[in-house]
């Protein structure tokens, strides 16, 4: 609703002439960016515990069922993120973009683990609004190197959107094995398995592809040409900072602060920092109807039949989605053996 307010003031008053006003891509990436430093902040304790253990001293927290050694994990974190800043560098961009880049990468990522973890939202996918974004915003094109835009156009590949983050799945995976009492060191085996398998073959796979039906370059035709036609508009028309994105983006910063502060602060408190950042999102804007009236309808079932009644009722919901999904898998794969056009099935 609050989305929704922002764009009918933003008409009412006339306002379009800011473009991008009321921003609301850069007020989500300042609340991922809030989110991360929350979940850091909320878990200082243990995190204080985590070095405890690294450095061997009393008052430490217990590793026996984490997948690896928290000294090995501070270790490899550290490696893995001097190695994509090297990566980075190699490609001509300059250390000190990088790994203000990569920080807010991780910032990401610490943001939608803690959404999965503590509210699971249907969707976070934040398009188009990646590091590299927010530092255009704060710098300017015309003051960036044409390598450090080089070097984020190639990174476009992982920053076009975050519906399908490592770190959610990770997150997931890590929660079926504390629920079927796997060892968590047992499912990261798994997951590195996976990671190795679905890079070779989905490495081959679009080699393969493209080998047998080539690329046409056009921008109907995949969304590769998305980010050098973005390039070109940078190195052609460079722009100086964007103050109000920036301010847009401190905005959403401080609200989600807030918002984070009066829910841990008051049992009352219903509105959620997560449905603030996620709200104007491309998955949103498809889903809000119905989060509306699946709110509405549990809301009503609970108020009315109580918690008997809710699970009453759960299974027939339950059923709805896993319809939903059925019908859908059954139209592409028929599709697929048919090799002919039918219904788009998305979810």
């Amino acid at each position: 609703m609050l989305f929704k307010l922002q764009l009918v003031l933003t008409a009412a008053l006339g306002m379009q002439e800011l473009p991008g006003f009321p921003f609301p891509a850069e007020q989500s990436a300042g609340g991922y960016i809030a989110l991360g430093l929350l979940a850091i902040w909320l878990a200082r304790r243990h995190f204080a515990g985590v070095v405890r253990t690294v450095l061997g001293r009393p008052g430490g927290v217990d590793e026996s069922r984490e997948p690896m050694r928290y000294r090995t994990m501070l270790i490899g974190l550290a490696l893995a993120f001097m190695l994509l800043v090297a990566y980075g560098m190699a490609l001509g961009a300059s250390m000190g973009l990088m790994i203000i880049f990569f920080a807010i990468f991780f910032l990401y990522a610490l943001a939608i683990s803690r959404m999965r973890a503590e509210l699971g939202p249907p969707a976070h996918d934040l398009h188009f609004s990646g590091p590299e974004m927010l530092i255009n915003n704060a710098i300017g094109t015309s003051h960036i190197s044409k390598p450090d835009l080089g070097v984020f156009t190639l990174f476009y590949s992982f920053n076009r959107a975050y519906r399908a983050h490592f770190a959610a799945h990770s997150m997931e995976a890590y929660k079926i094995a504390q629920s079927t009492k796997i060892t968590a060191r047992s499912m990261m085996v798994a997951m590195l398995i996976a990671l190795v398998t679905g890079l070779v073959s989905s490495l081959w796979a679009l080699l393969h592809a493209l080998y047998l039906h080539g690329y046409s370059g056009k921008p109907t035709s995949g969304m590769a040409s998305e980010a050098w036609s973005r390039m070109e508009s940078w190195v052609i028309m460079p722009e100086g900072a964007r103050i109000p994105a920036t301010i847009a983006t401190l905005v959403g910063v401080l609200l989600t602060f807030a918002l984070g502060a009066l829910r841990t602060q008051f049992t009352w408190w219903v509105w959620h920092p997560v449905g603030y950042v996620t709200c104007s999102s491309w998955s949103m804007n498809k889903l809000w109807a119905c989060l509306f009236i699946a709110w509405a309808v549990k809301a009503l079932v609970t108020r009315y039949g109580g918690a008997k009644a809710y699970q009453y009722v759960l299974p027939f919901f339950v059923g709805l989605v896993l319809g939903e999904f059925c019908v859908g898998s059954f139209w592409c794969t028929l599709g697929a053996l048919l090799k002919m056009q039918v219904y788009q099935f998305w979810g």
